[in-house]
């Protein structure tokens, strides 16, 4: 039996596509952000828009017109879509941001929670459930260091 031709064309674009790293305008390159963390989206044309679900999920910004930078801002799932000049989807994904794994101890007391990175000691680090008391403390913390730099 001969192959299809539609079918070897399809085959041949979506392999070329994964080689060359670009995202193809399809659900299946959905990806995974760390919070505070970013990725990078390469197009295979020129963008000429972008759209976020949810912007508070995840932060888009264009660094050139076929780089896209997708940031983690906080938990949940959210979808990117990138339109070409011509109004063509040049992608179109879930984004899923989700929190760091490893090395890390999240304590609970009672309803706030506060998060530590622990590698190779544990040092508070903070997430966006923690309770507005740790943001406190840490902002603190942060306005106290900088002021140490600062010359008398």
């Amino acid at each position: 039996m001969r192959p299809n031709r539609f079918a070897c064309l399809v085959f041949a674009l979506a392999a070329a596509v994964s080689a060359s790293g670009v995202a193809a305008p399809a659900h299946a390159d959905d990806m995974r952000v760390t919070v505070d963390q970013a990725t990078v989206l390469r197009l295979p044309a020129p963008a000429a828009g972008v759209i976020v679900g949810n912007p508070s999920i995840a932060g888009v910004a264009v660094q050139s017109d076929r780089i896209v930078s997708i940031t983690g801002r906080s938990f949940g799932l959210t979808n990117v879509i990138v339109l070409g000049h011509q109004g063509q989807v040049l992608y179109s994904g879930d984004v899923r941001v989700v929190g760091v794994n490893t090395n890390t101890v999240t304590v609970l007391r009672g309803t706030s929670q506060s998060r530590y990175d622990c590698a190779p000691r544990c040092e508070r680090a903070l997430d966006p459930g923690d309770s507005p008391e740790a943001w406190s403390e840490a902002a603190t913390a942060v306005q106290g260091k900088a002021g140490l730099g600062r010359q008398p």
